[in-house]
């Protein structure tokens, strides 16, 4: 092996793919997963990357045999935490120099030495067509580590990078486990399937929990929580495993953010991939807890993640995280943590698959978020709204929240006695229930969108009726979203039965908007795009019905410019 030393080759034509001659080399890869640092029993540090180039076989995309997403491991050593790549996603490109390879059961390995050196290239991860801004870290103290024709072979390869996560696996798809699969043993007790618990997860992150100062000490204390979604299992969502992070789902659980999060990359999936789905409006599935207990998995989450952020979890055990209760996944040494961009196959299968479970009219998430207005903005806002009933309207079916709205209207009811008052949307949102805003507001804009409405029609806000002569008997059913000008605060209220406000809108009753739907459409939109020069008093209560909070807007009178 003296002398033999292979400089800037591929991962595969150089060396296999069949017999392998142990040699020194120089190459360049993508990272499809990696293991974070941990320490050897012999106090090294260690990681390990899965990487890929363009001379290896780009698996297909409806592979199903398990043998798809080829990589070669590289298990990299080094006597401080510093010397090792600074990994932080799945495409990131790295260089490895004086790498060793060989071959380790039939297949090829990369050892990284104390003697080799890495420089690790990055552009943005979920902005593909951002290549004006990278960021490079090298593990040597060479300022020249990097030439000129290595770092254009690094942007080239992160450039192809992006359309290989995107449309090609990543992971072999026998090796993909659900977390309905996953956490099966909350109803079957006898589910002793221990290598699911090897397989590859991938989940999106739903919220960040810190443990608190007296959890998060040396040892084997946890260092803190994900709780994560994928889509699948009972729409449920898990305790929290620490009741002072109640913050974390304030705004439904899925919270807002996810929500958006969803409806961006879907948007763009529709796009580059050219398929049809809509944003969810709330979601299904199980909402799971994940205990992290090694500070460098930690430190990679605060680094790197944030709600609504994509990762696969590979090598994590399900067990019971206190005392027989509150079964979570457990994040150790030797788990796979890798971020992932959003704009990865796996991703798009994720929200595909989820989508179908919608079509199916599959029962949603009773705790999940509901999809803000005006997704298609950078920038939204998240507002209050009352999540259960905002969940049957999401879904277009006045009919669904009637008997909801019905007994709304009647909790609503109370001595003035009972009720605080205020004349500030953000106290009214973090006091307690039971209060009355009185004020001057903006309309933002109404939920369904307006949008939705135009395509859909206008009788998915309008309640059914048996009797079509009847002028009481139809309903508005919506809820609007309100914005108080002096504050800039944000508030979504369900209008309430006993409000004309309906009618101001739409310039016209419930039963004749139904027999001119047109026409109640044309008002509504005419009403929206004045709203910026129109304010209106407002009186909005805040109630507390089976455990839920609701903003009910009672009344609302224009304001005379």
């Amino acid at each position: 092996m003296r002398g033999l030393y292979v400089t800037n080759t591929s991962l595969i034509t150089q060396f296999g793919p069949t017999e392998v001659e142990p040699c020194m080399a120089d190459l360049f890869g993508v990272v499809l997963g990696f293991r974070s640092p941990s320490r050897t029993t012999r106090g090294e540090w260690m990681m390990s990357l899965a990487l890929v180039d363009e001379s290896l076989p780009l698996p297909e995309r409806n592979d199903d045999t398990g043998e798809s997403a080829q990589a070669i491991q590289a298990n990299i050593f080094a006597k401080n935490i510093e010397h090792l790549p600074d990994i932080c996603y799945a495409g990131d490109i790295v260089r490895l120099r004086r790498v060793k390879v060989q071959e380790w059961k039939g297949e090829i390995q990369l050892l990284g030495l104390r003697k080799s050196s890495y420089v690790v290239l990055r552009g943005d991860p979920n902005d593909a067509a951002k290549n004006d801004s990278w960021t490079i870290t090298s593990t040597s103290t060479d300022e020249n580590t990097l030439s000129d024709l290595d770092e254009e072979r690094m942007k080239e390869l992160w450039k192809w990078s992006r359309k290989r996560l995107l449309f090609h696996p990543t992971m072999k798809a026998s090796q993909g486990v659900t977390l309905d699969k996953l956490m099966q043993r909350d109803s079957r007790e006898e589910f002793q399937d221990k290598d699911l618990e090897y397989g590859d997860l991938t989940v999106m992150v739903t919220a960040i929990i810190p443990a608190t100062s007296d959890q998060a000490t040396t040892g084997v204390s946890q260092r803190g929580y994900l709780r994560v979604w994928d889509g699948t299992g009972l729409p449920k969502s898990d305790p929290l495993p620490d009741i002072s992070a109640i913050e974390a789902v304030e705004t439904g659980d899925p919270p807002v953010e996810a929500l958006s999060k969803i409806a961006q990359v879907i948007r763009q999936l529709c796009c580059i991939k050219r398929i049809n789905m809509e944003p969810p409006k709330v979601v299904t599935g199980r909402v799971a807890n994940v205990v992290i207990w090694e500070k460098t998995h930690w430190d990679l989450i605060q680094k790197t993640l944030s709600v609504g952020s994509f990762i696969r979890l590979r090598n994590v055990s399900e067990n019971d995280m206190f005392e027989g209760c509150r079964r979570c996944l457990m994040v150790f040494s030797k788990t796979f943590l890798t971020p992932l961009p959003d704009l990865t196959f796996e991703v798009a299968h994720l929200l595909q698959n989820h989508n179908d479970r919608l079509l199916r009219k599959e029962p949603s998430n009773p705790h999940s978020g509901i999809l803000p207005l005006d997704t298609d903005d950078s920038e939204t806002q998240t507002v209050a709204f009352p999540l259960p009933l905002a969940q049957n309207m999401s879904q277009h079916s006045a009919s669904a929240s009637a008997d909801v709205r019905m007994r709304l209207d009647s909790a609503a009811a109370f001595s003035p006695e009972r009720a605080g008052s205020c004349q500030n949307i953000e106290k009214l949102i973090a006091g307690q229930p039971w209060m009355i805003f009185r004020g001057t507001v903006q309309i933002v804009g109404i939920i369904p969108t307006l949008n939705s409405l135009l395509v859909g029609g206008i009788h998915q806000i309008i309640s059914s009726s048996e009797n079509e002569q009847d002028r009481d008997s139809c309903k508005y059913e919506f809820a609007v979203r309100l914005k108080q000008p002096s504050s800039g605060h944000e508030i979504a209220a369900v209008v309430s039965h006993a409000s004309t406000f309906g009618n101001q809108l739409m310039g016209m009753r419930p039963i004749e908007a139904k027999q001119d739907p047109s026409g109640a459409l044309f008002n509504l939109q005419n009403s929206l795009e004045q709203s910026q020069r129109r304010e209106w008093r407002v009186k909005i209560s805040s109630i507390e019905f089976q455990d839920a909070r609701y903003f009910l807007l009672d009344s609302a009178e224009e304001v005379a410019r």
